[in-house]
């Protein structure tokens, strides 16, 4: 850390010297001038476009905040935000490479998050009493109604604990887009990478078992484990596999390009540590799901990894906590899942097309209804004993868990499975899951014995789940209703996003796009086919495993790239006509066309 501008602006630099993080303390009223005036003072040659006017955001703390997003290459982050208590401005800038953003995410995170003002006091909602959904459960509905209208998700199923017992269940919605089939309490939906903290569980009852121990060698346990780094592989214990500070990076797309192709287990091999163990919160499906496959394969060696450890977690955790619904393939009463088109319509998918988390099951594969949920936010918050009154779990194995690892942010860790955040004097323990189709989010707060789980069936019920959690809290609180503000802002920063995201991509000309039909590989990733077919072009990757209509894309200098138009999708940037590049965070990936 060091004053650049004595008094006026202090910059904050990672390890690596990639990344930076300005603040400066102004007067005033008018964020988007005090945002350009603070690029003034730290980099006065600074003159990148802006994607759109500054987007409001909601800090229950200041007066107003506004965040600005700025027009920067693939390989570059530019963001700066404002907030305002009465007229002092606090304008903090984050500049730097996205392989930095994405590697030291938890110190840029900290470095904001551990910004106070002076003077300033927060809300303490630990001082206060729960005051119980059952006097505004009109009230929360309402809400909820309103909030999966605005934002067009088609399915929720929510439930809500209280001192020990499911005090509110419901199913909102449709289980299709366009069709009436009800969602309700008991409809199945994937839960995501919840299915983290039930994998952990599962290790602890292992743990209490005595079948290994927190700090045993997962190559001892298993020894064709290995990622590619050879002495890391040796060192790894069981407890570090599911803490998210290996060293290891996110590598979604070695699996969402293979994951029928290559085993989770041969996907790690090829994944190099970009830090030191325990240097920093990083996030890696595979190296969770390993832990959730060497843990079962220790119950049932004979079998196959997958089906070890679907049969031990039903034996040990679903069954225990009386989670009879709770599975890896639903049968019956289960939602479809959904996604957004370029234009932001809700499209109905097929479980095929929402498949690739079936092949990381411990990370992210778990089927689950609200009602079960609910039974499973019982038995954490009662330290092991189930509904029914009955101990299942030991509770230290438990709630060991729930020892911070690694830190995330300011007052906020990651466990084994577990986000740990103290805000507002609360301590919730929780997770959230997206797949290509669901999203979920579940939370509990053991001092006040109170939780939630919300599942959902459509990408925009990330928004959705944040935003009732906000209410819940007014509710059990009572606080002051910030939760529609919220939403509004939330709105706006959506449509905003659609309304860029179509200006920027269109269908590919024929000419320009001619020359790189074909098949292409890379050895790590595989095959992927472009083609051309009705309804314009499309990637095709491992003969169906990951398929989308391709989009030219036009970057802010005028550079064109071809996009997978779904959202969030795959960016192909052309090297020359018969060679594309894949960036995903902290990976590159070069694919040369393959000649017929």
């Amino acid at each position: 850390m060091r004053d650049i501008i004595p008094g006026q602006a202090i910059k904050f630099e990672m390890p690596e010297k990639d990344f930076d993080v300005f603040v400066i303390e102004t007067e005033g009223k008018d964020l988007t001038q005090a945002i350009a005036a603070a690029w003034k003072t730290v980099l006065p040659s600074f003159n990148t476009k802006i994607n759109d006017p500054a987007v409001p955001f909601i800090d229950d703390n200041f007066d107003e905040c506004a965040e600005q997003i700025y027009k920067s290459d693939d390989a570059a982050f530019i963001l700066a935000f404002a907030k305002r208590k009465n007229d002092k401005i606090w304008v903090v800038i984050l500049s730097g490479s996205q392989d930095a953003r994405e590697k030291r995410s938890s110190q840029i995170s900290s470095c904001i998050g551990s910004l106070t003002i002076p003077g300033m006091k927060k809300e303490d909602l630990s001082q206060r009493p729960l005051k119980s959904i059952r006097a505004n459960e009109a009230q929360l509905g309402q809400f909820i109604t309103h909030a999966m209208r605005e934002l067009q998700v088609p399915g929720l199923s929510i439930a809500l604990v209280e001192d020990g017992k499911i005090v509110f269940e419901r199913g909102y919605g449709v289980k299709k887009w366009g069709e009436q089939n009800p969602v309700n309490e008991h409809t199945l939906l994937k839960i995501g990478s919840i299915s983290k903290s039930m994998t952990t569980l599962l290790m602890a009852k292992l743990v209490e078992e005595g079948r290994f121990g927190w700090r045993s060698k997962a190559q001892t346990l298993y020894p064709a484990f290995r990622v590619g780094d050879e002495a890391l592989s040796k060192s790894l214990e069981m407890e570090q596999l599911a803490s998210a500070s290996t060293g290891l990076p996110r590598k979604d797309a070695a699996h969402a390009f293979n994951y029928r192709n290559k085993t989770i287990f041969q996907q790690l091999s090829a994944t190099k540590p970009t830090t030191k163990p325990k240097e920093t919160f990083q996030y890696n499906n595979q190296i969770v799901t390993a832990a959730g496959y060497i843990a079962a394969h220790t119950v049932y060696p004979e079998k196959s990894m997958d089906q070890a450890f679907c049969d031990v977690m039903s034996e040990k955790v679903f069954r225990p906590m009386g989670m009879a619904r709770t599975t890896f393939i639903p049968q019956d009463n289960f939602a479809f899942p959904h996604s957004e088109t370029i234009e932001g319509e809700v499209t109905s998918l097929t479980l095929q097309d929402d498949e690739e988390t079936d092949f990381s099951k411990p990370a992210g594969g778990i089927w689950s209804s609200a009602h079960d949920m609910g039974l499973y936010v019982i038995t954490e918050l009662n330290g092991g004993v189930n509904a029914r009154r009955e101990r299942v779990f030991d509770e230290q194995t438990l709630k060991h868990r729930r020892t911070p690892q690694v830190n995330v942010g300011h007052n906020s860790s990651y466990g084994l499975g577990w986000a740990i955040d103290v805000q507002k004097g609360l301590t919730q323990i929780g997770h959230g899951g997206r797949t290509s189709g669901f999203a979920s989010l579940l939370g509990f707060y053991p001092e006040k014995k109170c939780g939630f789980v919300m599942l959902t069936n459509g990408l925009g019920g990330d928004s959705l789940n944040w935003a009732i959690r906000r209410k819940l809290l007014e509710l059990w609180f009572d606080t002051s209703e910030k939760s529609s503000e919220t939403l509004a802002a939330t709105l706006q920063e959506l449509k905003k996003g659609i309304a860029e995201n179509r200006k920027k991509l269109s269908a590919p000309y024929p000419d320009w796009i001619s020359p790189f039909l074909g098949k292409h590989h890379n050895e790590e990733l595989g095959f992927f086919d472009i083609t051309q077919e009705k309804g314009g072009y499309f990637l095709d990757a491992n003969s169906g495993l990951y398929k989308a209509r391709l989009m030219t894309h036009e970057g802010h200098k005028g550079e064109t790239t071809l996009a997978c138009a779904n959202p969030g999708g795959i960016r192909l940037i052309p090297i020359e006509v018969n060679s594309f590049k894949i960036m995903e965070a902290q990976h590159s990936y070069e694919f040369k066309k393959v000649a017929e």
